[in-house]
């Protein structure tokens, strides 16, 4: 019975400043039973002093009132007239309220059915060269089926995510090579980037990408075949990398588009080529180049990882422009090596009931604390619907903590000290982990911190003016 109890309120004498409570937790408590249960409550009115002792002994309470007032028990249980003993479920967790769970169900089923939506909106839309072109661009993006790719129109519609090195290490790993002056290419990469760089400086009049010379320069930097791949509504991209799985799926590390020159074909190809990845992994089953990555969500997040590099000579004995490309390919030649290795070892993911699927969340779920023992976590929702939402609700997993909620968060910078001082003055949620001098995501910290059941303004006021007591 102990271990049950949460929380005990102890009403005393009639005075003026408890009659009022004492009168209201009364009326709920039957004179002919004096003890009354129910899933949340115990209620318990002695008729004299000694029967008030039999009963906190009865429940196991001496000890419980000595540690909250800290006085004895002959010293107090004669004084008090009532208890009411709040006692949680006899389960490890105790569960969320039905309105929590259907709020969850609610964000889970929501960010499914997006999903479902946004492919079946891709496949019956117009082919990648279509959409990319600038009008059909323009019109995509005010859509609800835009390229998260931070490009929007005159409406502004959201077109901003989080970071897609928060959903793949490949792409952290990327930026990082990309611009680490210290990375040793190999002279084979650099060699056969002097060869593209000839290879694109040929002023193309004709867009002939699938008899191009750079295509095997560019899939021996690589280390990858590319080949035409034709999707099921015969669209395609110039190039692709096509790479099986476990899962009997087809996946594809590298997806190219290429145009004879810059402008041509009347479209920005880092925007067909997004086109190009949303149609290829909706599916049922120049001279410049630009690096871009993509993730999967509810709909294509896009992130361009770098910018329209020149590759061609732009005088003698430019030794250098050969390097820092080299660096660039040599770091794209190590990313798509990284995603094979995980396509190779692709598995379905678990997905518990009532949280969000974890193709929706960070690929990140542990953390190591401050005595080196490893605590996972599985997220349960983002706290709001934006694909822009960097915090999350999460239940750990391990250990005596297992079904504890906690709220993870992504953050560029922190003040874990100024949250710790909130915390102690009870201003602050308790900080569970400080990740802010640990491990960067893609420079991104994490942090863990206790969860609260509650709502935020937004949710209860949403653009109301606040009352002036909040």
């Amino acid at each position: 019975m102990l271990s049950m109890v949460n929380y005990i309120a102890f009403f005393g004498k009639p005075i003026p400043q408890n009659i009022e409570t004492i009168e209201i937790v009364t009326e709920v408590i039957n004179t002919q039973r004096p003890q009354l249960s129910s899933a949340f409550a115990t209620f318990y009115k002695p008729n004299s002093p000694s029967r008030l002792t039999q009963y906190a002994q009865l429940v196991l309470q001496d000890e419980i009132i000595h540690e909250v007032y800290s006085v004895a028990a002959d010293e107090i249980l004669p004084w008090w007239s009532l208890i009411v003993c709040f006692e949680n479920p006899p389960l490890a967790v105790v569960p969320a309220s039905t309105q929590d769970d259907d709020e969850a169900n609610n964000v889970v089923g929501k960010m499914e059915r997006d999903f479902k939506q946004y492919t079946k909106a891709v496949m019956s839309g117009k082919s990648p060269s279509a959409a990319a072109k600038l009008n059909n661009y323009s019109e995509n993006q005010a859509s609800d089926n835009a390229l998260l790719d931070r490009r929007f129109n005159e409406s502004e519609n959201t077109t901003t995510a989080l970071p897609i090195e928060l959903y793949h290490l490949a792409f952290a790993n990327f930026l990082s090579n990309a611009h680490d002056p210290n990375l040793q290419v190999p002279n084979d990469v650099l060699c056969s980037t002097a060869k593209l760089i000839r290879q694109l400086s040929v002023i193309r009049v004709l867009e002939n990408p699938h008899s191009s010379d750079c295509k095997q320069t560019l899939a021996d930097i690589m280390e990858c075949a590319l080949s035409h791949f034709v999707n099921k509504n015969s669209s395609s991209a110039d190039f692709m990398s096509p790479y099986p799985t476990p899962m009997n799926a087809i996946a594809a590390p590298g997806i190219v588009e290429i145009k004879s020159e810059w402008g041509s074909g009347g479209c920005d190809p880092s925007v067909q080529v997004s086109f190009s990845y949303a149609r290829f992994y909706c599916q049922d089953d120049s001279e410049r180049i630009r690096i871009l990555g993509a993730v999967m969500m509810s709909c294509t997040i896009v992130q361009r990882l770098s910018g329209f590099e020149w590759f061609s000579c732009s005088r003698a004995l430019d030794n250098e422009q050969v390097i820092n490309l080299g660096r660039l390919l040599y770091a794209l030649h190590l990313g798509i090596a990284e995603l094979k290795q995980y396509y190779s070892n692709l598995v379905a993911p678990t997905v518990i009931s009532g949280h969000v699927a974890p193709r929706f969340c960070p690929y990140i779920n542990s953390v190591v604390d401050s005595t080196g023992r490893t605590v996972n976590f599985s997220y349960v929702q983002p706290l709001e619907p934006e694909l822009t939402c960097a915090t999350f609700q999460a239940k750990l997993l391990d250990r005596e903590d297992a079904g504890k909620l906690v709220v993870v968060k992504f953050v560029k910078q922190y003040c874990a000290a100024a949250h710790t001082w909130l915390a102690g003055k009870g201003f602050a949620l308790c900080l569970v982990y400080d990740g802010s001098s640990g491990p960067q995501y893609g420079g991104f910290a994490l942090m863990v911190m206790d969860y609260v059941e509650g709502k935020t303004l937004h949710v209860l006021y949403d653009e109301e003016v606040l009352p002036n007591d909040v």
